[in-house]
């Protein structure tokens, strides 16, 4: 199972954790490659406990406070964690993965804008206010985008250059 299958999910409306469960007890898939619905866009956002503007390093801690936004059938909020959590130093420190789905790329890219600025979190440094960033860049918005995205357009807000 792909770490993004919430994006499938999302945008097939197919249970994919089920559908292998199933397939895993001897059923059959109950449809075809061809009958697979694919409507509309989604984006993934990964909240992390890291620093963005040390480097991403990780962080650790306790999350002393923790509210994500409303989830809805356009909004979906993936985590193991909540408030009094700890984010230690042995584990990966995702917090969570938030999904949003849209008509089309700008629909998805709003929502998640919208839920990025309802996401609560004190505790560790978190990723939360690059991706808003990321998610509102003129570049980003516009899909202008390349493998050194991040370093050159979105890294000089963390690194005080001045190129955007």
């Amino acid at each position: 199972m792909q770490v993004e299958h919430p994006v499938t999910e999302m945008i097939t409306g197919l249970d994919l954790v089920q559908l292998q469960l199933e397939v895993a007890s001897g059923n059959p898939l109950p449809l075809t490659q061809e009958e697979v619905p694919c409507i509309g866009h989604a984006f993934e956002a990964r909240i992390y406990a890291e620093n963005p503007r040390n480097n991403f390093l990780p962080d650790a801690g306790t999350l002393a406070h923790h509210v994500p936004p409303p989830t809805s059938d356009a909004v979906r909020v993936d985590s193991g964690v909540e408030r009094g959590s700890n984010i230690g130093v042995f584990y990966d420190p995702l917090i969570a993965k938030l999904i949003t789905h849209g008509v089309d790329r700008d629909d998805a890219l709003r929502r998640m804008r919208v839920a990025l600025a309802q996401y609560e979190i004190v505790g560790p440094s978190t990723n939360v206010e690059f991706l808003s960033s990321l998610a509102g860049h003129r570049a980003f918005v516009e899909a202008e985008l390349d493998t050194g995205f991040i370093e050159v357009c979105c890294g000089c807000r963390y690194n005080r250059c001045t190129c955007c």
